[in-house]
């Protein structure tokens, strides 16, 4: 019977395990890896989470989600010179949140309700005509407004996003190399952070601007190198998340295999592997070794690692809007 990749176990039936989860757009999987235990333990964990904070990047980018819908999100719209919440449906329509407002006058109390549901007006309606209220209705005239959602990064560095990112590169180990040779003893530490957060950390967040720069991704690309040397002993993995945000995964310092190498990366608005990104990627081995002796790297720094990202994103999207990207 097929064991699952996490916990080990034999089980009659397994399910589909993703390299790059569902949550940032990914479709890439390892058939029959993982049991209903572990899937269920590290959704509620971490996952769930995790999928909630990056949500902002997958609307930014229109990552649709495993049923082809594009997230629905809660922004900020400027109308009229006043802010007001909204939500942004995943079709491009910005609904206002209602808002009631009440003025006295003369002694008559004035309620004004705006931008109310259907199934609230009914109500209003109904209990207007209850009571002998005059009910004006006017319609509101659509039309275009600027709107805004921020965020923060504060979940960089957390045990979530660590252990989300572990993930990443041990399930993208078991594709490109084996469920065997990912199953074996070598990776247990690993597989214990991942199930359960226990054990050093392996994963490390790290900025150096020449590799990002020289190894160019855009906002919708993810990628995972992951590179054995016997004669350290050591796999370790780069896992690259939307372009820009970068983790340096230790995920055996037993092993004792032969040296291998491999870059995985992947376009998440098409659901597809990039071939020719890969080619840009001369060793693996010698990419790795240099990231971890280059004094430039910086280790672990949440806030510079951030604003990295930020201004590479804002410099993406004003790219892709003047269509130079």
């Amino acid at each position: 019977m097929p064991k699952c990749l996490f916990c080990r176990r034999e089980f009659e039936k397994l399910t589909d395990e993703h390299v790059f989860q569902a949550a940032i757009g990914g479709k890439l999987v390892v058939n029959n890896a993982t049991c209903a235990q572990c899937n269920n333990d590290m959704s509620k964990q971490y996952e769930q989470e995790i999928s909630g904070r990056l949500v902002h990047f997958r609307r930014i980018l229109d990552i649709k989600d495993r049923r082809g819908k594009i997230p629905t999100i809660e922004i900020t719209v400027n109308v009229d010179g006043q802010e007001r919440l909204a939500t942004l449906h995943g079709d491009g329509k910005v609904v206002l949140r209602p808002r009631i407002t009440e003025t006295t006058k003369e002694g008559v109390v004035e309620t004004i309700y705006e931008n109310l549901p259907e199934n609230a007006k009914e109500g209003l309606r109904k209990k207007a005509k209850e009571r002998g209220i005059e009910l004006i209705e006017e319609p509101t005239p659509g039309g275009e407004v600027e709107a805004s959602f921020s965020g923060d990064l504060d979940f960089l560095k957390s045990e979530g996003m660590l252990r989300f990112v572990a993930k990443i590169a041990y399930t993208a180990l078991a594709l490109r190399m084996g469920v065997a040779l990912a199953q074996s003893d070598a990776f247990e530490e690993v597989r214990e952070y991942i199930k359960t957060g226990g054990g050093a950390t392996p994963v490390h967040l790290f900025l150096n601007d020449e590799f990002l720069t020289h190894s160019a991704h855009g906002l919708h690309q993810h990628s995972v190198v992951v590179a054995g040397r016997n004669d350290k002993h050591r796999v370790d993995s780069v896992v690259r998340l939307f372009g820009g945000l970068s983790y340096m995964v230790t995920l055996s310092t037993q092993y004792q295999g032969a040296d291998f190498f491999d870059t995985l990366v992947y376009d998440s608005q098409r659901s597809e592997v990039n071939k020719a990104l890969a080619t840009h990627f001369q060793s693996e081995i010698v990419q790795i070794e240099t990231l971890q002796a280059d004094k430039n790297t910086i280790w672990d720094d949440q806030r510079k690692s951030g604003e990295w990202f930020l201004t590479f994103v804002q410099n993406e999207i004003q790219r892709s809007i003047h269509g130079k990207g």
